[in-house]
């Protein structure tokens, strides 16, 4: 049954008395029934006071008017009730006229008939851009004093694709769609400006002609020669407006936005005179990694991540083995290990705490990552992680830099200890020189050192020759990557290691219950804002779960499980 009774339109003030009533006594007899209902539940667990508080400049109110009837109270907990049902706009907003739970549990009386979606979408705009991880954070603090062992566990990270709200582009399509959008942009900031940028430019070339054929249909030598035509076109554009410096943050968003397609995606030859003459698009070997790959969604990048390539965002999620405890959106190019102590620094920025342990597979394995957490956290937490050994082939006998010990030698000509390197087959070098393109220092071992050598085989490639010097690559970061082999080898490390698999569930629960793997909205910020508002569902499940007396029992059981049960009864 639906109750959208509106009382405004019934002008005798004792039947709005009445009808208040008669909606607290239909909601105490109906949720009385159904005490295992979530949101009954959530009820007596949550404590929105904070909330509510930090979003009263939603309304701007000055004691004049109607009394406001959509309150933050109400607002708050619909845009929970939307979160954690995974619903859009509209049908939350179904939900809260047509089931009487969720109308409780909003605070709208049982002849009311609720809010539109416009409201709700304005204030979650207003959440967005003025608290967007007030929600998390509220929640994740109430969870702390709920479950306080859950400060102080280890916490295991990991990474998933959220795909944009954007379709992939061709290289053409994306100039001419950019082009199209920075002259719509101009026009809205400075009219004039964009009748001078228009009249200039041959918008058929610029931007397309809805009469000519679709790209698909073009051989190779017409995309070229549709390519050429459009940069020489957008080209001139980005140079008028360097000069015209129009107004507005989305004009220079996508004045930048083609500039980086451009400049990592297009080789150009040019005149004297300046004019591009031809343009060829790079090989995916030559392309730039953190490169646009659709006008409508600038920030998206392409993730590449194991057997296919997703276009959107790298959302980094950092949990124990029931909550999550930060969780970060990157564009989508961004490496794993990147994000891995921004995710530290969040917690204690925001949670006050951070854990002893981090558990990460091999993309964090790097030395430098290894000593950045080191860093980073002033060495409270460990990061637990197979390391990465450089130059050397997985699964291989090859012998690597870390097969080679390095000590102090004294000079006897200059009377200085210098550093030196002693191979696997005990042969020493002082010969050193600073490494231009990483971090370290290459250690040379002469040729005739290496004659006769009994690990020549495992120590060089096929193609060298005995003649040939050896050149060891030292890091910089050797003593932490040495550090974290030997945990390794250490039992509390294959403790840690079973604790990873829990990340996978945690990830499962993100994208397939709550809604993260496909961006409802366009840019970085948004889809940071909308992984925090999944991870805040997230929380609230697995909160209701573990406060459930019967949950335990009514977990699945294995078949072993059950057959020990039977002998043991």
């Amino acid at each position: 049954m639906i109750f959208c009774i509106n009382s405004r339109l019934l002008k005798n003030p004792d039947l709005d008395i009445l009808l208040l009533w008669f909606s607290d006594y239909v909601y105490q007899r109906l949720l009385s029934l159904s005490p295992d209902h979530p949101l009954v539940r959530l009820q007596t667990l949550l404590d929105l006071s904070a909330l509510e508080t930090a979003c009263q400049g939603f309304h701007q109110q000055n004691g004049q008017g109607h009394p406001i009837v959509h309150t933050p109270a109400r607002l708050v907990r619909l845009l929970l009730v939307r979160y954690f049902f995974n619903v859009s706009l509209r049908e939350c907003i179904t939900m809260a006229r047509e089931q009487i739970p969720v109308k409780w549990f909003v605070g709208y009386p049982l002849a009311s008939q609720g809010v539109s979606h416009v409201t709700l979408h304005r204030f979650e705009t207003y959440v967005l851009e003025n608290h967007p991880r007030l929600f998390f954070d509220t929640i994740l603090r109430q969870i702390d004093a709920a479950f306080p062992e859950q400060r102080h566990q280890p916490q295991i990270a990991d990474t998933f694709a959220m795909l944009a709200n954007a379709q992939l582009e061709t290289l053409t399509g994306r100039l001419r769609h950019g082009a199209a959008l920075l002259l719509l942009h101009v026009h809205r900031h400075e009219p004039a400006q964009f009748f001078t940028l228009a009249d200039a430019r041959q918008l058929p070339l610029l931007v397309g002609d809805e009469r000519e054929r679709p790209e698909f249909l073009l051989n190779a030598a017409e995309k070229q020669a549709r390519l050429t035509e459009t940069v020489a076109q957008v080209v001139p554009l980005l140079r008028q407006v360097a000069l015209l410096c129009p107004r507005g943050r989305d004009v220079r968003r996508y004045q930048e936005m083609l500039q980086a397609v451009l400049d990592k995606e297009v080789e150009l030859t040019v005149d004297e005179a300046g004019q591009v003459v031809s343009a060829r698009q790079f090989g995916e070997k030559e392309r730039g990694t953190f490169r646009p790959t659709s006008a409508t969604d600038p920030d998206a990048t392409i993730r590449n991540h194991g057997k296919g390539q997703d276009n959107g965002y790298n959302i980094h999620v950092a949990a124990t083995t029931h909550f999550i405890c930060e969780i970060q959106a990157a564009t989508g190019s961004q490496p794993d290990a990147a994000g891995i102590v921004p995710l530290l620094e969040a917690q204690r920025e925001h949670r006050g705490v951070l854990p002893s342990k981090l558990i990460y597979d091999k993309a964090g394995g790097h030395g430098q990552t290894i000593a950045a957490v080191a860093v980073a956290t002033e060495g409270q937490t460990q990061l637990v992680v197979k390391p990465v050994q450089a130059a050397k082939k997985k699964g291989s006998s090859e012998l690597g830099p870390l097969d080679c010990q390095l000590q102090e030698q004294l000079d006897l000509e200059t009377g200085e200890l210098k550093s030196a390197l002693v191979c696997p087959s005990g042969q020493t070098t002082t010969v050193r020189y600073r490494a231009t393109s990483s971090p370290g220092w290459y250690y040379r071992m002469a040729g005739d050192k290496c004659a006769g050598c009994p690990l020549f085989s495992p120590c060089r490639d096929r193609v060298s020759s005995e003649n040939q010097p050896r050149n060891w690559f030292i890091s910089d970061y050797r003593e932490p990557v040495l550090a974290a082999w030997g945990y390794v080898e250490t039992t509390a490390f294959r403790a840690d290691m079973k604790l990873r698999p829990h990340i996978e569930r945690v990830i499962a629960g993100l994208v397939l219950h709550c809604g993260a793997r496909y961006a409802r909205f366009r840019g970085l910020a948004k889809a940071d804002f909308q992984a925090k508002m999944c991870a805040t569902a997230y929380n609230l499940k697995r909160w209701l779960n573990l406060s459930d007396p019967n949950y335990r029992r009514r977990q699945r059981r294995t078949a072993v499980e059950v057959v020990l049960a039977l002998l043991t009864a």
